[in-house]
C-alpha cells in the first residue's frame, strides 16, 4: 500500500515511488528493477569480490547449508535445475567459466559444484554419485519404469551400444564377470538360480542355442573337442547315462555301428581270442587297467585300432578301463599320450 504524503501524489514509474512511497504497481516495480540492475552494473566488481571473500571465509558453513537445503527440497531443485539448463545450456557453461575467471571458489564435494560449476573432480563426482544413488533408492519404481520404457522404445540402439561397449572393454568385462562369478559362485542359492535361469533360457531359445553351438564347434573344432573330453572326464557317470539313453533311442544306429565293426574285424585278419587268453592277459597287468592302473571293470582295447587296420588278436589287445578306452578312441597310443600332454599344458 502506498504511503500517504499530504499534497504530494505518488510518482508512478520512478524508483522513488517504489522505495519511498512503497508503491507496487507495474510501473513502479519496473522502475525499481531497472534501478537495481543499474546499481549492480555500477558496483559489479566490488560486489563480486565481497561475495568471494565472504564465501571463502564461510565456505564450509555455506556448503553445509546448501546441502541441507537441497536435501530438503531435492525433487523441486532437480526439476527447476533441469528446466533452467534445458532452456539455455550455454548460459550456465559460460557462467561457470566466468566464475572461474573471477576466482570464485567452486564448492567441491557438492552437487552444486558438479551441476552448476561443471566441476569433475573426485569429490564432486562422488557427490553426484551419492545423490544419484539416493534418488534411485527413493524412487526405485519410477526409475525401473523409466528404464523399461526407454529400453522398449530404443531396444536395438541400446543393445548395439552395449555390444560396442563390451567389445571396447572386453578385458575389463571378463575380469568383472570372473570376480562376480567367484563371489556369487560360493552362494548355493545363486548357483541354483543360475542353473534354473540357463535351463529356462535353453528351453525358450533351443534352436538358437543349438545353432550357435554348432557354428562354434565348426569354427573351433580342437577347442570344442578338448571341452567335450574334459566334461566326459569330470562326469563319467553322466556320460555313461547319456550313452545309454542315446543307444536306447537309436537302436538302428547301434546295430549299424556293430555291423561295421564286425565287418572291419573280418577284413583285418581276425584271430580268435579265447576267454583263457583274455584272463592271462589281464593277469599279466594285475587285473588293472594297462593305462591308468585302476582295478576297474576291464574292456578290450586294440593297440592299433581296427578302424586303422589293426587286427583283432591277442597280440593287439590291452586290458583297459572304460574311461581310458573311451578317451583313447581310434588314436594310436603315441597320439593319445601326446594329446594328454597338450591338454595338461593348456
Amino acid at each position: 500500500m502506498a504511503k500517504s504524503i499530504p499534497d504530494k501524489p505518488v510518482p508512478h514509474g520512478t524508483h522513488s515511488g517504489y522505495s519511498r512511497y512503497r508503491c507496487r504497481c507495474d510501473e513502479c516495480k519496473a522502475a525499481g528493477s531497472a534501478y537495481h540492475r543499474a546499481y549492480y552494473e555500477r558496483n559489479r566488481e566490488r560486489k563480486l569480490a565481497a561475495g568471494a571473500r565472504r564465501y571463502a571465509a564461510n565456505s564450509e558453513v555455506l556448503a553445509a547449508a546448501q546441502r541441507e537445503r537441497y536435501a530438503a527440497n531435492a525433487e523441486r531443485e532437480r526439476t527447476a535445475a533441469r528446466a533452467r539448463y534445458a532452456a539455455n545450456p550455454d548460459k550456465y557453461k559460460d557462467a561457470a567459466a566466468a566464475r572461474r575467471v573471477r576466482g570464485v571458489p567452486i564448492p567441491h564435494g557438492t552437487l552444486y559444484g558438479y551441476a552448476e560449476d561443471f566441476c569433475r573432480c573426485a569429490e564432486c563426482k562422488a557427490a553426484k554419485a551419492t545423490s544419484a544413488r539416493i534418488y534411485r533408492e527413493q524412487n526405485s519404481e519410477t526409475v525401473a519404469a523409466r528404464k523399461a520404457a526407454y529400453h522398449a522404445a530404443n531396444r536395438d540402439a541400446v543393445l548395439q551400444s552395449q555390444r560396442e561397449w563390451r567389445t571396447a572393454n572386453l578385458d575389463a568385462v571378463r575380469e568383472r564377470d570372473r570376480q562376480r562369478g567367484v563371489v556369487r559362485g560360493a552362494d548355493p542359492a545363486y548357483r541354483e538360480w543360475r542353473a534354473q535361469y540357463y535351463k529356462r533360457y535353453y528351453q525358450q531359445n533351443r534352436d538358437q542355442v543349438l545353432a550357435r553351438t554348432a557354428a562354434y564347434a565348426l569354427a573351433n573344432p580342437e577347442i570344442r573337442r578338448r571341452a567335450v573330453q574334459r566334461w566326459r572326464e569330470q562326469h563319467p557317470e553322466r556320460q555313461r547315462m547319456a550313452c545309454a539313453r542315446w543307444a536306447a533311442t537309436h537302436r538302428e544306429a547301434v546295430v549299424e555301428q556293430s555291423a561295421r565293426r564286425r565287418a572291419r574285424k573280418r577284413a583285418n585278419d581276425t584271430r580268435t581270442v579265447t576267454a583263457r587268453d583274455w584272463r592271462r592277459l589281464c593277469a599279466r597287468y594285475g587285473n588293472c587297467c594297462a593305462y591308468c592302473g585302476e582295478p576297474e571293470k576291464l574292456t578290450q582295447d586294440h593297440i592299433i585300432p581296427i578302424v586303422r587296420g589293426g587286427r583283432h588278436a591277442i597280440g593287439n589287445l590291452l586290458p583297459a578301463c572304460r574311461s581310458c578306452n573311451s578317451r583313447k578312441r581310434h588314436r594310436l597310443l603315441v597320439e593319445w599320450r601326446l594329446t594328454l600332454l597338450i591338454a595338461e599344458a593348456v
